[in-house]
């Protein structure tokens, strides 16, 4: 999907109509650095504004992109440098059911919305800051924010010691 059309998908989505340059970087940078104290009503405004905002490259502070890419990733689907998992299950579980919780007012229009912008645009622009989230967030996008829905698709779940998973894409095995 060209970016025009990406850009429209998100604004009728969410029924927004601002613009990224009404807000200093200042502003848009406290959006990236706050995305997980919001509540709903902010969430609603805000999402919409920071993807808008990164198709269009603007008020977007390089250090802070991966927040947004970090506060989607519902699935948690992460792993650290060296291979090994970034928590304990427990934690992940509950970060798993805190994300449900957070996008479950989202519309499906909505949720449709951010999976397309993360499969257009995210996968694209964030290919060397954080790859593996991004596909992490597309799987928990794609299972309609539910991890029980998850379609791996291209992916398999390989479980590591009982303490989470990796994704390695089926063309790597």
């Amino acid at each position: 999907m060209n970016p025009n059309d990406l850009e429209s998908l998100v604004r009728n989505a969410f029924r927004w109509n601002g613009r990224c340059d009404a807000y200093t970087a200042r502003q848009i940078a406290w959006f990236y650095e706050n995305l997980s104290l919001l509540g709903d009503d902010d969430i609603n405004n805000v999402v919409p504004l920071l993807l808008v905002c990164e198709i269009n490259n603007s008020g977007t502070q390089e250090a802070m992109r991966d927040m947004l890419i970090y506060f989607l990733d519902g699935a948690r689907l992460k792993l650290q440098p060296d291979g090994s998992w970034w928590c304990n299950e427990k934690i992940h579980n509950a970060e798993i059911s805190y994300s449900v919780g957070m996008f479950d007012n989202f519309s499906r229009a909505q949720k449709d919305a951010i999976c397309r912008w993360l499969v257009d645009y995210a996968r694209d622009a964030f290919k060397e800051i954080c790859p593996q989230s991004v596909e992490s967030a597309i799987l928990f996008w794609e299972g309609g924010c539910h991890p029980e829905n998850f379609e791996f698709q291209s992916y398999r779940r390989v479980v590591q010691q009982d303490v989470g998973y990796m994704l390695i894409p089926i063309d790597q095995e």
